[in-house]
């Protein structure tokens, strides 16, 4: 698959079962469940930092740390070094958005 993101061509294979935002169970979109959490990635204009930025819908609490860079496996250990401090129950969804640093969310 081949999709074109600003001027640079991403050749590599889409995420697998990746789901559409609309699949999200409706009482995300309340905004009123604790544990619901949006995941990004914030780069400066040159790309040389990257954060990572974890924000509770409800309650807009947001975790933010610095990347070394923006590889599946770095974002995906970085979110469970983060989540790690938590009671796991309290964490009902993440929602990640498209790009393919977030691919690793699939690993169990």
């Amino acid at each position: 698959m081949e999709t074109k993101r600003g001027n640079i061509k991403d050749t590599q294979e889409a995420i697998l079962n990746r789901k559409h935002i609309s699949e999200r169970p409706v009482v995300i979109e309340q905004r009123k469940r604790i544990g619901d959490l949006e995941a990004d990635l914030l780069m400066e204009k040159d790309h040389k930092s990257v954060l990572l930025v974890l924000t509770d819908s409800t309650t807009l609490i947001t975790m933010i740390d610095k990347l070394q860079g923006k590889t599946s496996f770095e974002v995906t250990q970085k979110i469970i070094e983060k989540l790690s401090r938590f009671n796991f129950s309290l964490i009902k969804i993440i929602t990640f958005d498209k790009g393919k640093e977030f691919a690793g969310y699939t690993l169990n």
